[in-house]
């Protein structure tokens, strides 16, 4: 039914950039694999229709904590 009126999902995987403009930031956690501002999990599989945002897809962002 969905792609009968062309609603796409959004569904990134660990190690996608993080985009604003599509996904939504639940959590930010540390992760020894991965640079700042890339996702490492999702929680919420986002969907457009056409080029249009119906709902953003919710994930887990990483955000490493720099010690000294």
């Amino acid at each position: 039914t969905m792609e009968k009126h062309n609603i796409k999902p959004i569904t990134p995987t660990e190690g996608d950039a993080y985009d604003a403009h599509i996904h939504e930031a639940m959590l930010t956690q540390p992760h020894p694999d991965y640079d700042d501002n890339t996702i490492s999990a999702l929680i919420q599989t986002g969907y457009c229709l056409k080029e249009r945002l119906l709902r953003p897809a919710r994930v887990i962002v990483v955000k490493n904590i720099k010690q000294e």
